[in-house]
């Protein structure tokens, strides 16, 4: 099959492609209370934001967008060119459904099917 476009939608799809791309917010965020920071690198035992901002210190919280996906306890391990790295004391992923408090069995039911 051939598909045929256009001059007028070449000509639009070329000067789509040359247009800058538009600054993206960050997707994942620390927030300290009521400050809220980028995180630009984020690795199994800490994560990094930019240096010069405000000082993390103790709990925070992790948000993926408008989720918050873990609650963690941090220490301040160094600045890094214009970065500052943070450590993992803790590190608690958030869910929404409620802990269990006995142990599931690999085959049980997922739900019950009344006949």
């Amino acid at each position: 099959m051939e598909t045929f476009l256009s001059r007028e939608i070449l000509e639009g799809l070329g000067s789509a492609r040359a247009e800058t791309p538009r600054a993206r917010a960050p997707r994942l965020t620390v927030r300290d209370g009521s400050t809220s920071q980028p995180v630009l690198r984020l690795w199994s035992s800490g994560f990094a934001v930019a240096a010069g901002g405000h000082a993390l210190r103790g709990r925070v919280d992790l948000f993926e967008g408008g989720t918050h996906v873990a609650s963690c306890l941090i220490v301040c391990a160094e600045q890094v060119g214009e970065t500052m790295e943070y450590e993992f004391k803790q590190r608690t992923r958030v869910t929404d459904a409620p802990a269990i408090d006995y142990e599931r069995d690999d085959d049980a039911p997922s739900a019950l099917i009344e006949g």
